[in-house]
């Protein structure tokens, strides 16, 4: 049998194009996690953002977006990146990966002066965009009067998104400020199919309202993982409910608060058993 033959028959050229996908798999990963590592600070990412010569621009914007998340960039300095970073989002019409990476940038910064560049990309012609950009909007310390000048209406309008995960980010952002406007909006999403929409909205009228969903609420409560919600996301949606209910306060709140006390899940029963003592000091 000939060389080549053996070769044809062998179980290694089975494998011989895996492998060099894997291999230039590994590359690019590398590469770009050479790009990520490079030691670059805040000014050198925003300098490379605004680059004409940066091919992949949305890597810089990655990169400055989990720098922000782990570092704290001095507050002088914070004006400067806003603004270059609100430029940056205005030419990158073309390129809705840089533009994302640059709102949650802003989102991390934690600074009102990115407010009017977010409240602009609500409206983004992409979803993604759109949808950190609300997120971003909620996480954004305000004060009274800088809530003023916020189109909270703009938002509002996103609660009746056909996007579900749209509609429930537009909820939380405006809980989170407590914007009590569009409270009738808000409950009108007490009638979704979706679970996790649904209570979402009663929780944000527990918090906002003293017209609260009762019914909804004891669901809740002895909410349990099922074919459409997993453990994870009942705890969360409990834990988001004593966050709410500690709001008020109230003798209704205080009940409910120990019936939760009572979940088998230590987590969550904790949660409640600090905030009721909380309540009652």
């Amino acid at each position: 049998m000939s060389e080549k033959k053996i070769l044809d028959n062998s179980p290694v050229s089975g494998i011989a194009v895996p492998i060099a996908i894997v291999l230039v798999g590994a590359l690019i990963i590398w590469g770009v996690t050479q790009m990520l590592s490079s030691g670059r600070n805040h000014k050198d990412l925003v300098n490379e953002l605004h680059s004409k010569t940066f091919g992949n621009r949305w890597v810089a914007a990655y990169e400055l977006s989990k720098y922000i998340a782990s570092s704290s960039i001095p507050d002088s300095d914070i004006p400067w990146v806003v603004e270059n970073l609100g430029e940056v989002y205005i030419k990158a019409s073309n390129d809705p990966k840089t533009r994302n990476f640059v709102v949650m940038a802003l989102g991390g910064i934690d600074s009102p002066l990115g407010i009017p560049y977010l409240v602009q990309a609500v409206d983004d012609s992409d979803r993604e965009v759109g949808f950190h950009a609300i997120v971003a909007l909620g996480k954004i310390t305000m004060s009274s009067e800088q809530k003023s000048e916020v189109s909270w209406d703009k938002i509002a309008q996103k609660i009746s998104s056909e996007d579900q995960g749209v509609s429930q980010v537009a909820i939380i952002a405006l809980t989170q400020h407590e914007i009590k406007e569009f409270n009738d909006e808000i409950r009108k999403r007490l009638q979704s199919d979706n679970l996790i929409l649904k209570y979402t909205a009663a929780q944000a009228l527990v918090a906002l309202s003293q017209n609260r969903p009762e019914q909804i609420i004891e669901e809740i409560i002895v909410l349990k993982e099922n074919e459409k919600l997993n453990s994870a996301q009942v705890e969360s949606l409990k834990l988001n409910l004593i966050n709410a209910l500690q709001k008020n306060g109230d003798s209704q709140s205080k009940k409910w608060l120990e019936k939760l006390s009572l979940d088998k899940n230590i987590k969550i029963s904790t949660k409640a058993i600090q905030f009721l003592n909380l309540l009652k000091k």
